[in-house]
């Protein structure tokens, strides 16, 4: 890992609508992603 992030959770679809992953960057800080938006109008 000389560069780049390592995957902690790999990408997946949930339930409610969202994909998200998370990743853990070189300084080790966790990174979660997602594109779920829970103010967005139904």
């Amino acid at each position: 890992m000389a560069a780049g992030a390592q995957v902690v959770m790999a990408a997946k679809s949930e339930d409610y609508g969202g994909r998200g992953y998370s990743c853990r960057d070189p300084e080790g800080n966790l990174w979660n992603f997602g594109s779920y938006d829970p103010w967005e109008d139904a």
